[in-house]
């Protein structure tokens, strides 16, 4: 569970209000939770060694792609000055696609 896509009972203050009570003893444990909204980054963590190990392969191969550049200004600007586009800004795409609310099947995105 994360903290940008939470559990749909989380409240502030990390109050859980899963049974309609807000009472400080019913505090979030932060997952699993089964009300959770997972993010792409949990449906990857949940994969098995050999799951990840097959979409690594995937992807290396070009069978599947991960949609994560956001075509920022910059970017567009560093490539009209033929400048390499810096690797931390590509990070930072990562990290967004990463958080971003899983689909049905993060796996199988193409």
């Amino acid at each position: 569970m994360s903290l940008e896509y939470p559990c749909i009972y989380y409240r502030e203050n990390g109050l859980c209000s899963y049974g309609g009570d807000l009472t400080d003893a019913n505090i979030c444990v932060f997952g699993p939770c089964d009300h959770e909204t997972p993010s792409r980054a949990d449906l990857v963590r949940r994969m098995s060694d050999e799951e990840l190990a097959q979409n690594i392969n995937r992807l290396l191969e070009g069978e599947i792609s991960t949609p994560y550049c956001r075509d920022l200004p910059e970017c567009d600007a560093d490539v009209e000055r033929d400048v390499p586009i810096p690797l931390e800004r590509c990070e930072q795409c990562v990290l967004h696609w990463l958080r971003q609310p899983a689909e049905e099947v993060c796996r199988n995105e193409t």
